[in-house]
């Protein structure tokens, strides 16, 4: 269930705060779901953890902008 998922996704970020890729799967999940804006806060914690570290959390920004 994608609430559930979510909530695992939200739990990761939580026990490691500075890992960049938890943050990127829990953004990507939250675009998936419809939720730009939260998406878009989560993939820019992602951004300010390691700059230019992913082409894919680039692109869920740019998409996220998209359809806000």
């Amino acid at each position: 269930d994608n609430e559930k998922i979510k909530q695992h996704f939200k739990k990761a970020t939580e026990l490691d705060a500075k890992d960049q890729f938890a943050f990127l799967l829990y953004g990507a999940h939250l675009f998936k779901l419809g939720d730009y804006k939260e998406a878009l806060e989560v993939l820019k914690k992602a951004e300010a953890l390691k700059p230019n570290f992913s082409a894919a959390n680039k692109y869920y920004i740019g998409a996220s902008l998209k359809y806000l």
